[in-house]
């Protein structure tokens, strides 16, 4: 998420006070370590590079593979080695718990570095970020640059929005795997935010980034090159992201728990979250079951904040606002799957919808879905399909749109289908976005990889504002005032 530290004067007058109140382990100061990476430089601004961070930092590195050494460096390879290895060099050798990147070219603010401090002082980012400031070849300024004012990270892979200069944790370098690429910044930034990194900003420039002939044709280099690039980073940032995940533990596989074979009394689980005001609907729903579920034993377990009674079992879970408290219904389920062991067949099912027809086995099978009444008879274009290539609900084609209203299965397939849904929101969670239509975009795309068994008709999830008339009646989705019931109770 990104966060924005608005008046970084507040800050610098009121640190001491803020430091006082902070447990011990926080008060300590963080280090930073300025990193310089230099190949055969300009003399002349190499010393003005120098000169502007003198005295500032807790370290300083610079790792050189020029021709003929600099006098300056720490750290000298004989041959080139390419920016990416040699800024993985210098963090690696750094030993404070920040790191600042400076350009042989460019210049620090020296009065930004205070604000930097107290910002990372109280905020503890992963990555503190800062507008930067253009400068022609001998130093006279053009203009405010960018990195600042207008960043959005939720954008960040359609253009390098973070300077290089903006100072990150050397844990959170370890954790992505550093530098990797050859547009090494924006890549490190990319897969920074996809692993969950916070980002704070400040509205104080912090760096005089010098405009050369060569940063000219770099530019026209990525212009040119746009598509591919962008490609290319997502690509990598999807791989990375995949790495990072780990089976949940103590939850049972399909195989684990062995087949269930059709049973001639099955025993049904109905799982339903009913936070806030939703809680209205569960009792009305419930007595419709008892009129309309004829052929199978069932329960009902509401995920629910309310302290209302009624004849279902009652797991306590907190309010969440909008989508969230949609969004995580895979969570809550997939947290509380121990509560299935008694149950052959479990579904989950909206708080707002009431069973008017009789409902009985043909609703059994390993996994069950429903096709979405609104789109039963579109060309699949119109499904709305999250379209966003970066997002782990994408589909870019397809051939059906289920409805997130209903869908089950036998027990060990369902709780292996919420192990899958609770990763695929969990890796756009981190990446700070949210599929179009929620927990039922990720529904669609568990699906459109793994093919229900069994695919309802919209009986089992009719909509009389959307009537299809060819269809009997069995699930009923109600109307309601969506924002209305989103809210809290009073």
């Amino acid at each position: 998420m990104n966060e924005v530290v608005h008046d970084t004067r507040d800050i610098i007058n009121n640190v001491a006070e803020i430091i006082q109140c902070l447990p011990e382990e926080i008060k300590k100061p963080c280090t930073v370590t300025l990193a310089m990476c230099t190949h055969n430089p300009n003399r002349q601004w190499l010393q003005e590079a120098l000169d502007s961070i003198r005295g500032l930092y807790n370290e300083v590195i610079i790792v050189d593979d020029s021709d003929i050494p600099v006098p300056e460096a720490t750290i000298h390879f004989q041959k080139k080695i390419g920016l990416p290895d040699a800024r993985n060099v210098a963090v690696n050798a750094a030993t404070s718990e920040y790191i600042a990147f400076l350009d042989d070219d460019d210049i620090i603010v020296r009065e930004s570095v205070a604000a930097l401090r107290e910002t990372i002082q109280t905020h503890h980012p992963d990555v503190c970020y800062f507008p930067l400031q253009d400068m022609r070849e001998d130093g006279s300024y053009i203009a405010e640059g960018w990195g600042y004012t207008g960043v959005s990270l939720s954008k960040i892979v359609e253009e390098n929005q973070i300077p290089y200069a903006s100072w990150f944790k050397k844990t959170l370098w370890e954790k992505i795997g550093g530098y990797q690429y050859e547009i090494e910044d924006w890549d490190f930034w990319v897969r920074a935010v996809f692993s969950g990194a916070k980002f704070v900003g400040i509205p104080v420039v912090g760096l005089k980034h010098r405009r050369r002939e060569s940063n000219s044709r770099t530019w026209r280099f990525l212009v040119n090159n746009a598509t591919k690039i962008k490609t290319d980073i997502i690509n990598r940032a999807n791989k990375f992201i995949e790495g990072m995940y780990h089976q949940m533990p103590s939850i049972p596989s399909a195989a684990d728990m062995g087949e269930t074979q059709q049973l001639e009394n099955p025993k049904v689980c109905f799982v339903v979250t009913a936070t806030g005001k939703y809680i209205s609907f569960i009792n009305p729903l419930i007595e419709s079951m008892k009129k309309w579920c004829r052929d199978f034993d069932f329960k009902v377990l509401v995920f629910t904040d309310s302290n209302e009674t009624g004849c279902y079992e009652k797991i306590h879970t907190s309010f969440e606002p909008w989508p969230f408290s949609t969004l995580r219904r895979f969570f809550y389920y997939l947290s509380s799957f121990e509560k299935f062991s008694e149950f052959d067949y479990v579904f989950a099912i909206d708080a707002d919808v009431l069973f008017v027809g009789s409902v009985g086995k043909e609703i059994l099978g390993k996994t069950v879905a429903v096709l979405h009444p609104v789109f039963y008879n579109s060309h699949p274009d119109e499904f709305t399909y999250e379209r966003r290539k970066m997002s782990s609900a994408y589909i870019g084609q397809g051939k059906k749109y289920y409805a997130g209203a209903f869908y089950g299965g036998e027990k060990s397939h369902f709780i292996e289908m919420l192990k899958n849904l609770v990763s695929l929101t969990e890796v756009d969670l981190k990446r700070g976005m949210v599929a179009v239509w929620h927990d039922e975009s990720y529904l669609n795309r568990y699906f459109f990889d793994n093919p229900p068994e069994k695919t309802l008709e919209p009986s089992h999830c009719y909509s009389d504002k959307y009537p299809l008339p060819q269809f009997e009646k069995k699930i009923l989705l109600l109307e309601k005032n969506r924002e209305e019931m989103r809210q809290l109770p009073d």
